[in-house]
């Protein structure tokens, strides 16, 4: 424990001669020694709390990262998809209303044709029943 002091103060040893010897043969100076080998102690153990702190934040802060990377990724995956189904709609749209267009424009080349050769129209019209009355009598 001597040495310890000595290369600690780096001073000449007959200067702390009589230091040393009440710290060693008194009560008061085990009880300083002991105060100071606690404080040491617990500073060493804060010194390693915090450094395990920061190692656990830079943990964290990664890991974060790494999950908001993930999160743009798929947001920016949901936005190409959710543009690519909107036009798919549009282009859906535009061929349906092409679909019925035709299907007008031919309803109407069928009804003239029919007009110009029979005079009867097959389609019917609003609120009339989809076949015509049948003409045979009903029998009982």
């Amino acid at each position: 424990m001597r040495g310890l002091l000595l290369l600690a103060a780096q001073v000449d040893p007959k200067t702390l001669q009589p230091s040393i010897g009440v710290l060693e043969k008194t009560v008061i100076g085990s009880l300083l020694l002991l105060s100071w080998a606690i404080a040491i102690l617990a500073i060493v153990q804060l010194i390693r709390v915090q450094n395990a702190r920061v190692a656990d934040q830079k943990e964290m802060s990664s890991k974060s990262e790494k999950l908001m990377d993930k999160m743009i990724t798929a947001f920016e995956e949901m936005k190409g998809a959710l543009q690519g189904l909107k036009e798919a709609e549009e282009k859906g749209h535009k061929v349906m209303e092409t679909t019925q267009a035709s299907m007008n424009t031919l309803s109407s080349r069928m009804d003239m044709l029919v007009f110009s050769v029979g005079g009867k129209c097959f389609t019917p019209a609003r609120g009339m029943p989809s076949k015509p009355p049948s003409k045979e009598p009903e029998s009982p």
